[in-house]
């Protein structure tokens, strides 16, 4: 469970959820699947990831968790 306060969601589907967030000044992504990783959720969270390090150049330092909910 994320409990920064600056939580910002980044995508919102059925399958997947990618929000940003900072803690302990460090920068976040955090990528949720629901129920099954398919390979159009692996190329939708790639295209997400790619766009968003494209657009914040200065953030170098990511952190990814995945997690599967069953």
């Amino acid at each position: 469970m994320i409990k920064s306060e600056s939580t910002k969601s980044i995508l919102r589907e059925e399958t997947i959820e990618i929000k940003n967030f900072q803690e302990n000044n460090k920068d976040y992504l955090h990528f949720g699947f629901q129920n099954k990783f398919t390979d159009l959720d692996s190329v939708t969270a790639t295209d997400v990831w790619s766009k968003y390090c494209d657009e914040n150049p200065d953030k170098k330092n990511l952190f990814i968790f995945g997690i599967v909910k069953e």
